[in-house]
């Protein structure tokens, strides 16, 4: 299979390359967490989707995942943004409305249209940006589907990481007093990159660090393969491999000096998953892989050393206090979130919408604990509230076939095991922090993790599963040759 990178037709590598594009530039304007960017975002991988289609008609085998293959999540997920747009939308019945519609319209005195969505805009807005994580996850999967272009795709999320754990570290040594030129505002004393919040870098950079693991991993297990001992693969290592090792030490640093309790918390789990997923499944390789482990826990307990000791007084200040202490307000929030739940628990109160309903549920406590509040720091709780218990099941329902499809795949491939190893360690990191936290709502973080999904769904099917489409191709030109 011709890889991308070294040629094909012009739409696939215009696509191919926007789409690595759109990989660099999402975590820049601050995450892409704001309207227009997130807007520019939402358009850009739209047009791109639209150049891939178009280099698929010109040649359908460039259509390297079977439609057939990305049906089951594809309805799921439709279904999803569906029900997002028709929240914002008037063509609901007005039973299911919201009951700020009638409140607003006694006060105003005359009717309004209503909508299920206390704010149609913004949650026009989230089903949009559903939309872009989708086309994202499906270019992401077709690409993927080639072992080197997937490869690619890893490598590119690991030289973007890098690039701004380097801006992060130079700012940071600097002085840690502005982000893009900006006077800092929140977290002055973590490093941040180009996000606002220490939790969304920590959980980005702990993203890069899981994929930088994961090619790391391949390539020893590729050099271990041809020339066993520790020596060997020392003098056969290639610039590439001391490249992932510096990667990985500098996303681990930066990691640490975000000062984030719960990013490093989730990404050391996704690590553990990874790397259980792989020895699990190494065969004769698992002795690399269990020397890479252990090379990988003495270089966090070295970094923490060194580097860790503010985020180690915050991890033990958390023991005495808990997560949800008062002063930080996270339970008064998770109380609040619970009876918004109650109030619309099968139609929600609108995608995105969290920011407005939280000020109708909120408590005293609440008040006096937050300036502004609009996240529910907890996501699973948050689209709960604004999806309603359906929309958040067919939700979840996507994101288990795509993971229980990569553990399929996991469990039957014989090579290339880092790909459904590194999904599944980054959806143990990505579910596991945002439990209590809101990172997966950077739309720079959910491009990357939708970009990471989508090579690792690809690769969890066998070659024989995936071309049928090119062999029907082959035996129509020979049926037409022997016309």
């Amino acid at each position: 299979m011709k890889t991308l990178i070294d040629g094909g037709p012009r739409l696939a590598r215009v696509a191919f390359w926007g789409l690595l594009a759109l990989l660099a530039w999402a975590p820049l304007p601050l995450g892409s967490n704001s309207p227009w960017s997130w807007n520019l975002l939402t358009l850009i991988a739209g047009i791109l989707l639209v150049i891939w289609a178009l280099a698929v008609v010109s040649d359908p085998r460039l259509s390297r995942l079977a439609g057939r293959r990305l049906l089951v999540p594809s309805v799921l997920y439709g279904l999803v943004v569906l029900w997002g747009l028709l929240q914002s939308s008037a063509l609901t019945p007005s039973a299911w409305h919201n009951p700020i519609w009638a409140e607003a319209a006694a006060v105003l005195g005359h009717p309004l249209t209503g909508a299920v969505s206390v704010d149609p805009a913004v949650s026009h807005d989230g089903a949009l940006r559903l939309l872009a994580y989708g086309a994202v996850f499906w270019m992401a999967a077709q690409f993927g589907r080639g072992r080197e272009d997937g490869r690619t795709i890893l490598w590119c999320i690991v030289m973007v990481c890098v690039g701004y754990a380097l801006y992060g570290l130079l700012v940071f040594s600097s002085g840690n007093r502005t982000i893009l030129g900006y006077a800092k505002w929140a977290f002055e004393n973590d490093l941040t990159a180009t996000f606002v919040a220490r939790s969304a870098w920590g959980v980005y950079a702990g993203i890069g660090l899981l994929t930088a693991l994961a090619l790391l991993i391949d390539r020893i297990g590729r050099n271990f393969g041809k020339q066993p001992g520790l020596a060997a693969l020392t003098d056969s290592a290639s610039p590439a491999l001391y490249a992932l090792v510096f990667a990985s030490a500098l996303l681990g640093t930066t990691l640490m000096l975000s000062h984030s309790r719960g990013a490093l918390g989730a990404t050391a789990l996704g690590i553990l998953a990874m790397f259980a997923a792989l020895l699990a499944r190494a065969g004769h390789r698992r002795r690399p892989i269990a020397m890479a482990l252990i090379a990988v826990v003495l270089a966090g307990l070295a970094a923490m050393e060194i580097s860790g000791g503010q985020l180690l007084g915050r991890i033990l200040a958390s023991a005495d206090q808990g997560l949800a202490d008062p002063g930080f307000g996270r339970g008064a929030i998770h109380a609040t979130a619970g009876r918004a739940i109650e109030a619309a628990p099968f139609t929600g109160h609108g995608l995105d919408s969290f920011r407005q309903v939280v000020y109708r549920y909120r408590t005293e406590n609440l008040v006096t604990s937050w300036v502004r509040i609009d996240k529910a720091h907890s996501v699973y709780l948050e689209l709960i509230a604004e999806l309603g218990y359906i929309g958040f099941a067919l939700l979840m329902a996507a994101l288990a076939w795509i993971l229980g499809r990569v553990a399929l795949g996991l469990a039957r491939r014989r090579r290339d095991l880092v790909f459904p190893s590194l999904v599944l360690g980054s959806a143990v990191l990505v579910g596991v922090h945002n439990l209590v936290d809101f990172s997966i709502q950077m739309p720079a973080i959910a491009v990357a993790w939708s970009a990471l999904l989508g090579v690792g769904y690809a690769q969890s099917w066998g070659t024989d599963q995936v071309l049928g489409n090119r062999r029907c191709l082959r035996v129509t030109a020979v049926s037409d040759s022997r016309r």
